[in-house]
């Protein structure tokens, strides 16, 4: 250990993250009772290239939230540490091996501002997977103007998302934990509440909600994360580096996502809004699959002239979902999905389309109303008509 030098001793994670942004240190030794210390500050460790050093012994917990060297209380690896690149306390096996990777799928709505329908569309979509694919997972991470709640007829006094991140921040996030901090929608997917009022988005640090849509993963097949319209991070230029994230929870789902579906409109106004934006979404999310959806269309000339435009832009074909404001309302007033209120509406059927193309082996779950199935009605009406005819005159 003749090689190091201390630099400062610090009394408080705020102090410790400080010294680190400032590039003063490449090793910080750090009890592992520390106040504070959570998920969120190894992973700034991280960024600032400063390897973390943990005293403690109690490993597994240490691990949990992503510190990677871990040395006892007797300090007998901590020289070890120092002179090679060891890591110290280990476990006896990768933590890839030892944790079998999630097989669940992540789809991120996201939408310019306007209302363009991103909630609605996020509902549907999640109902549509819950009735084809089994199980889903909505997840309200709108900061700005969260709604679920409110739509679905849910109690919005306590967010289950704010207590999944509180706990994957000490690392007690597990399947078990998040199903119990989800409500569950009669018939449909499961729900997890976001913040009640926009002024608590600093609860929504980005690597511990990395690590709750990761355990969504495991809990059900499909997660539907709902976006708010702004996407802006540290990464500006007039951003100090380091600095809270106002939407740094929507980037995060981005970055996570293996679906983003980007909702917008057909007006010029939302569709200049849409093609502004769609650049620093697939920025975000480069190995995603990014589609476009224009809702809220009319299935006029003009709406289809507009959809084969930003098909052209875009290099790929645009989902259309025809508007249909009279169930929509109905559906709110009743704080159910539309899809309870109307099984044959036009966007319901657009909509589980969408989920089809998902889940190519699922079926519909509501009878269409097509011209062979007024064939069959029409048959079956008529060889009963004739029965009935004939039997007119037995008694």
């Amino acid at each position: 250990m003749s090689d190091a030098v201390v630099v400062r001793r610090c009394r408080d994670v705020v102090e410790l993250r400080a010294v680190a942004e400032a590039a003063q240190i490449d090793v910080a030794v750090v009890d592992g009772a520390m106040r504070g210390l959570d998920r969120d500050v190894v992973a700034r460790m991280t960024e600032c290239a400063v390897r973390l050093v943990a005293v403690s012994d109690a490993l597994d917990d240490l691990v949990a939230i992503g510190v990677g060297t871990v040395v006892g209380r007797d300090l007998a690896w901590l020289s070890d540490t120092f002179r090679h690149s060891s890591n110290g306390r280990q476990p006896a096996l990768p933590i890839a091996a030892v944790v079998p990777k999630p097989t669940g799928r992540t789809i991120a709505v996201w939408g310019p501002v306007g209302a363009p329908g991103r909630t609605t569309v996020a509902t549907e979509l999640a109902v549509a997977l819950a009735r084809l694919g089994g199980d889903s997972l909505i997840v309200d991470m709108d900061t700005m103007g969260p709604s679920f709640a409110q739509l679905l007829g849910l109690i919005d006094d306590t967010s289950g998302l704010a207590a999944a991140v509180r706990a994957a921040a000490r690392g007690a996030i597990e399947p078990e934990v998040l199903a119990s901090m989800a409500v569950a929608v009669p018939a449909g997917p499961r729900v997890l509440v976001g913040l009640p009022s926009p002024e608590r988005w600093t609860e929504l640090r980005p690597a511990s909600t990395a690590a709750v849509l990761q355990c969504a993963r495991k809990l059900v097949p499909w997660t539907v994360v709902d976006l708010g319209s702004c996407i802006e991070g540290s990464d500006l230029d007039w951003v100090e580096p380091g600095t809270p994230q106002r939407f740094g929870a929507a980037r995060t789902a981005l970055v996570d996502a293996d679906i983003v579906l980007c909702v917008g409109r057909t007006d010029p106004i939302g569709l200049t809004r849409m093609l502004r934006e769609l650049p620093k979404v697939r920025a975000l999310a480069p190995t995603a699959d990014v589609r476009l959806v224009l809702n809220r269309t009319r299935g006029r000339a003009g709406s289809r002239r507009a959809i084969e435009l930003v098909s052209g832009v875009i290099g790929q074909p645009a989902i259309e979902l025809l508007d249909d404001p009279r169930n929509v309302e109905r559906a709110v007033a009743r704080g159910c999905p539309v899809s309870e209120v109307a099984p044959t509406s036009a966007l319901v059927t657009g909509i589980e389309r969408l989920a089809r193309e998902l889940l190519p082996d699922a079926g519909s779950y509501h009878q269409g109303r097509d011209g062979a199935a007024r064939t069959h009605r029409r048959f079956l009406r008529g060889t009963h008509r004739r029965d009935r005819r004939r039997n007119a005159g037995v008694v």
